[in-house]
């Protein structure tokens, strides 16, 4: 392994050794003081923004906006150690660095440092990166941050997906709470659940209630952006128990949409207007129900996550909330909403990016519209670029994962991708 090799590995180590899920705000400051050494020992200038949730590095001395932006996080989602053949605090092991955060986004941001600390005196210093420590969780941090008025470059990217993507899909995590109906003091479903239930998760199980008697059913998680990779167990519960109609009388609304989700169009379930969309970028709109649960023995909540397609405009949605309220009689709310981001696919920006995958890799690839939602739509003029390759390109994705890991050999050749591009777009 060659020094410069040897050195990106060992930073890498050090910041995943941090547990730093993305609600202990002591854990991800750990990490965040420690990727400040990093930098500092770099000769790079640190400082926090956003009430220390927020850390910017920049070149010594710049005053004027940068030109380019690079947009990291170092908080991760949690992990059982039980499902864990190796360290997930970090382990090398058959050419491949192992542990929470490698792939999401450890790596990325040290390589984010080493691409600019390896191009010292051959690129014009004007360039920021800004950590971010909540893009598991609430983006509190993005939000508070984007409230100072930062100063910010003229073009951002997160290093934080696969190839080069130019937008992401939104997305509106909807609360509907239906009220009970039912003609006695009798009620047959008691109870529905889905355990460990998270909005951008399709359940992997879902428990109803009836009469006191409990019945499971089970399906495959996946994330909420790709619903088709999974098979939804809370859709499965339901269709089980509409077969009883006494169940159905009591929250008749709640199974006239959960049926419609299954069988019609978005407008016509949800009033989704999907014919006022034309989508070039062949992203869609899909709508997940993610959790249920009955309160209070008289109100029945369901969650849905909703992926917003590219295009789509706040209107949309604020028509989509009085359409599910009015069609099935319930109080519907936002509980949290990202509007979509996107860049013109031919700006230089994003053209230089594919000039730099191609030539690195050797093989053309094409920008496109992530299926998720990333830091990207919570910044202006800001797109995807890695660190993973194309999915034509890649091995599987071991993001969020048991045993998540990524050969060292891809991490350097994206490095080396990474530092084309800054030589690119900030040539002296």
């Amino acid at each position: 392994m060659l020094r410069l090799e040897e050195k990106f590995v060992d930073d890498v180590l050090r910041l995943v050794s941090i547990k730093s899920f993305t609600n202990d705000s002591a854990g991800v400051l750990r990490c965040q003081q420690e990727y400040q050494k990093i930098a500092e020992r770099m000769g790079f200038v640190t400082y926090f923004k956003a009430n220390g949730k927020v850390l910017i590095v920049e070149p010594a001395g710049m005053t004027q906006i940068p030109e380019i932006g690079m947009v990291v996080h170092l908080d991760t989602v949690p992990f059982d150690d039980a499902e864990w053949t190796v360290n997930p605090l970090g382990e090398i092991k058959d050419g491949r660095i192992f542990g929470r955060g490698v792939v999401d986004d450890k790596a990325a941001a040290v390589m984010a440092l080493y691409a600019i600390y390896s191009l010292k005196g051959k690129i014009h210093d004007s360039w920021q990166i800004i950590v971010g420590s909540c893009e598991e969780g609430d983006w509190s941090d993005m939000d508070l941050f984007m409230k100072e008025n930062p100063k910010l470059a003229k073009f951002l990217f997160t290093i934080d997906g696969d190839g080069i993507q130019h937008g992401c899909r939104g997305y509106v995590d909807m609360e509907l709470i239906f009220k009970r109906e039912v003609s006695s003091n009798v009620t047959t479903l008691c109870q529905m659940s889905v355990p460990n239930a998270t909005n951008n998760m399709v359940p992997a199980q879902a428990c109803a209630n009836i009469k006191g008697k409990e019945c499971w059913v089970y399906g495959v998680a996946a994330h909420s952006s790709i619903p088709e990779a999974g098979e939804n167990a809370l859709t499965k519960l339901v269709r089980l128990i509409a077969q009883n109609k006494t169940i159905v009388s009591e929250f008749p609304g709640f199974f006239e949409l959960m049926s419609n989700l299954e069988t019609t169009n978005l407008k016509k379930s949800v009033g989704f207007p999907i014919d006022r969309i034309t989508c070039e970028d062949g992203c869609y709109t899909t709508v997940v129900p993610v959790d249920c649960k009955i309160l209070n023995d008289d109100y029945l909540v369901l969650t849905l996550n909703i992926r917003l397609c590219v295009h789509v405009a706040s209107s949309m949605v604020s028509e989509m909330l009085s359409y599910i309220s009015q069609t099935y009689n319930c109080n519907c709310y936002i509980k949290d909403f990202k509007l979509p981001a996107y860049v013109e696919p031919d700006s230089k920006y994003v053209m230089k990016m594919l000039e730099s995958y191609n030539e690195i890799l050797g093989k053309p690839t094409v920008s496109c519209v992530a299926l998720g939602t990333g830091y990207n739509a919570a910044l202006p003029n800001c797109v995807i670029f890695g660190p993973r390759f194309d999915n034509l390109h890649d091995e599987r994705d071991f993001c969020h994962s048991a045993d998540e890991s990524r050969k060292i050999s891809d991490l350097m050749i994206f490095l080396r991708m990474l530092k084309l591009y800054l030589k690119k777009m900030l040539s002296n």
